[in-house]
């Protein structure tokens, strides 16, 4: 009996987009899409750097079947690709299924890919593209790719849509922000919209790392390589797999022509938060839970004393002093358990150790205190419903953080924060 099959197909494209029709088993067609926006550029060069020309590419679809393979595992359906791939991927791709069918046999299917042939990718390429969240992560590795860059240009990508959610009308602010901090240190932010979280997800926290390698290939006619951040270091990835992003499918989503490296995985969260604490721009541009930094959050909280445990007691991209211990911290699963296990106590430690002295310090104390308590069920945890009763608390103050960030951004215009701009 034949198997299923989901087929990739090229739709017209041009200057800053491309697109590919994706043919569902069961006759369905969706369309997924990349469009590049240059409305947040302010210089005189706006043109898109995103080359959607199908014939002129080659006809190379690796980044839509990238994108849709989660869909494809789901359904069990074969891969076909109605075009050609870049050299390995086919292989690459199957590689890919097999090993997630072996973590999530209940929601992925190993399966075939097939394409019409193999395409090679122009010689003269330079420069990286890094994709860019403005998250700790992201920060980390465009930091590092500028470093290896040996003058190569380097361009951080940001996706609507999906670092940030279409409805999110200030995110256009927040990229005219970024891309004239960046520019200041000789980069371009290309802003990239998509619908691939409609079209080719099936699990956000399963798959949200193919959707970000698919947005960042058709890049490579014109780059040579491109990076993203790991999320965590390598012991935590391997020990809470399965996980999106890992060492171990990272590298089957590009291909040696195009290779997307994942930086960071051999670094904890507070090695990265003292690789930026002496970078200005960083710290100005850092995004931790949205675009206006709640504060609050579990998030927000363990980044904020990461930078203070490197020295930083007031990060500009908060804007607020050191915050207050809160019983009502909730941490939510064991990975964000085991973050706090890894990273809290050599936090301390630094900070004991610093210049700093005492300042903040017994707040750190109370709230390393609190957190053990809830992990242990003693203290206020062992009251019936106090979890959710805290949670909520969590989720008012931090709707009306937001709500008073907005404000100030509003009232100061354009410069979301007091930010000192070196390089």
């Amino acid at each position: 009996m034949s198997r299923p099959e989901l087929r990739v197909g090229p739709l017209p494209g041009g200057p800053g987009r491309v697109s590919a029709a994706i043919d569902l088993p069961d006759g369905e067609t969706r369309i997924l899409k990349l469009a590049e926006r240059t409305d947040h550029l302010s210089g005189p060069d706006r043109s898109p750097l995103l080359d959607g020309d199908y014939e002129a590419n080659g006809g190379d679809l690796t980044w839509a079947a990238v994108g849709v393979i989660p869909v494809a595992m789901n359904l069990g359906a074969d891969l076909v690709v109605d075009g050609v791939v870049q050299k390995g991927m086919r292989g690459r791709l199957a590689e890919f299924s097999e090993i997630w069918h072996g973590w999530r046999p209940d929601l992925f299917e190993a399966l075939e890919v097939r394409a019409e042939g193999e395409v090679t990718l122009p010689a003269d390429r330079s420069g990286s593209v890094v994709a860019f969240s403005g998250g700790l992560d992201s920060l980390h590795t465009l930091r590092h790719a500028r470093q290896v860059s040996s003058g190569d240009p380097v361009v951080a990508v940001s996706l609507w849509g999906f670092d940030y959610r279409k409805r999110d009308s200030y995110f256009l602010e927040v990229a005219r922000h970024a891309a004239e901090v960046l520019d200041g240190i000789g980069i371009r932010l290309a802003l990239v919209e998509t619908n691939w979280s409609e079209v080719g997800s099936v699990s956000i926290s399963m798959d949200y790392a193919t959707g970000l390698v698919s947005a960042l290939q058709p890049f490579g006619n014109a780059f040579s390589m491109a990076w993203t951040g790991a999320h965590h270091h390598r012991d935590l990835a391997e020990q809470f797999i399965p996980c999106s992003h890992n060492p171990f499918t990272d590298h089957l989503m590009s291909s040696n022509q195009f290779p997307v490296e994942t930086f960071g995985y051999d670094h904890s969260r507070l090695e990265k938060a003292e690789d930026i604490a002496g970078d200005p721009a960083s710290l100005g541009l850092l995004r931790v839970c949205n675009a206006f930094n709640c504060g609050v959050c579990e998030k927000c909280q363990r980044t904020r004393w990461g930078l203070f445990a490197a020295g930083v007691l007031r990060p500009p991209s908060f804007g607020w002093t050191l915050p207050l211990p809160r019983p009502w911290l909730v941490v939510s699963n064991p990975w964000q358990q085991a973050i706090f296990d890894s990273m809290w106590t050599p936090i301390m430690e630094r900070a004991e150790a610093s210049s700093n002295g005492s300042v903040g310090l017994w707040k750190l104390r109370i709230q390393y205190r609190m957190i053990g308590w809830q992990v242990e069920g003693r203290g206020p945890w062992r009251v019936p419903l106090i979890k959710p009763f805290f949670r909520f608390l969590a989720e008012k103050e931090k709707r009306f953080r937001g709500a008073v960030e907005k404000l100030r951004w509003r009232l100061r215009g354009r410069r979301w924060k007091r930010y000192d701009h070196q390089s």
